[in-house]
């Protein structure tokens, strides 16, 4: 048992290239820029009285008062602030900086507007912190950068555990044990593509049954099929295709898939990431040559 805990503790605060973090904190934060985008289309709606939101005498969640609303003029400097920060973020100036700032605006957008608030604008929230809180990268005595794995563990923690509390509500708390058409139901709802119309019109009722079997059985596995390093190769390519047809067959909820699929990157090997980092290096010092 002592051999079996020390490995379980090398694993959890061991050195490794900072390149799967890299990879996946530009994806992430993308992710958040494609999102606000979508917002910040309609900023007067979204930050500002013109729109539809809870007073501090009219709320609701349990969440306390809401963030004060801005003026448009204001609204409108936050998306120039936010768009330099991701800017800066992805030039890799003052990251831990860009980070505090990304994060802060997050909080903001989320209890600014409880009413449109959506469950990845909390992810949004713990991913920046933890990536904002993580301790940078070491040169070692013999001159490679390495950074402890303890940032990568706690995300993937985060997220197998998201996957198993979606499953576990699903299974104890809805109908998904009970019936086998949950996916055909929620697809004729207002968020329907035109995708997901072909597939109701088209479809025979035995392949949303796979669906919904498939996405039940890896969202109560997930822990198992993406924290086994072995059971990844099936884990991985099933996750991003539940997250692909999520996003294929339900308008807005694309950019929570966008989302979630950035997770995905942290199942990867490090020495992949890390090839792939040297590479992108390489090619960018040929152009600049």
């Amino acid at each position: 048992m002592p051999g079996y805990l020390s490995k379980l503790m090398h694993s959890l605060v061991k050195l490794e290239h900072p390149a799967r973090l890299r990879w996946f904190e530009r994806a992430f934060v993308l992710s958040f820029a494609c999102y606000l985008t979508a917002r910040f289309l309609h900023v007067e709606e979204w930050l500002t009285e013109a729109g539809f939101h809870y007073t501090p005498d009219n709320y609701s969640r349990g969440e306390g008062p809401p963030l004060p609303l801005l003026p448009l003029w204001a609204a409108q400097l936050l998306a120039v602030v936010f768009y330099g920060t991701v800017a800066a973020f992805m030039l890799g100036w003052q990251r831990r900086v860009m980070l505090w700032l990304l994060l802060g605006i997050a909080w903001y957008i989320t209890y600014a507007d409880t009413a449109g608030a959506a469950a990845l604008n909390r992810v949004y929230i713990i991913v920046l912190a933890v990536l904002a809180t993580a301790p940078g990268p070491v040169r070692t005595t013999g001159g490679e950068m390495l950074q402890t794995v303890a940032p990568v563990r706690i995300l993937q923690a985060f997220v197998c555990i998201f996957y198993l509390g979606a499953g576990v509500s699903k299974a104890w708390h809805g109908v998904w044990l009970s019936h086998s058409d949950a996916v055909w139901h929620n697809i004729q709802g207002a968020y329907r593509t035109d995708f997901a119309a072909w597939c109701l019109n088209y479809l025979p009722m035995w392949v949303f049954a796979i669906m919904h079997w498939s996405a039940l059985i890896f969202e109560l596995g997930a822990p198992v099929l993406l924290s086994v390093r072995r059971l990844r190769i099936i884990g991985v390519p099933v996750g991003l295709m539940l997250h692909l047809l999520i996003a294929m067959m339900f308008t807005t909820i694309i950019w929570f898939s966008l989302q979630m699929m950035c997770f995905y990157i942290l199942f990867l090997p490090p020495a992949i990431m890390a090839r792939a980092s040297q590479r992108m290096v390489s090619a960018w010092r040929q152009l600049r040559a």
